[in-house]
């Protein structure tokens, strides 16, 4: 079904944090026992012409990229996952550590949060 789509992202380094928000409409749905959510990138983010799928399953959630940027990261809680990390400047091997999945997610919608370490030197 139709949505809007509300990301906030919060980065943090070195104590500066730095908030984006992205407000797009975009679907929702569930479909093989998991959460679907995609909507288009902007400028905004750093993923021009890109299309991102998230993908909430009961014990992990996938963000999928495709277009200008492609990437998949995978978050299982308490687990490393190694993946690329696409920019403008070619694509570099990084780690995703989470340390909380909160899932708030029912058929009218709701919310999901993700806290992880993005690690470059993994």
């Amino acid at each position: 079904m139709k949505a809007m789509i509300n990301i906030t992202t919060i980065q943090e380094l070195d104590g500066r944090q730095e908030k984006i928000e992205l407000e797009s409409v975009g679907t929702y749905g569930f479909l093989n026992n998991a959460y679907h959510i995609i909507y288009k990138e902007t400028e905004m983010t750093g993923f021009p012409d890109t299309t991102t799928t998230i993908k909430a399953e009961a014990d992990k959630v996938t963000v999928t990229r495709k277009g200008k940027f492609s990437s998949t990261m995978e978050f299982i809680l308490g687990e490393k996952r190694l993946c690329n990390y696409p920019t403008p400047f070619g694509s570099f091997p990084v780690a995703v550590y989470p340390t909380k999945i909160e899932k708030r997610l029912t058929d009218k919608g709701g919310e999901l949060e993700i806290d992880y370490i993005l690690d470059i030197d993994n």
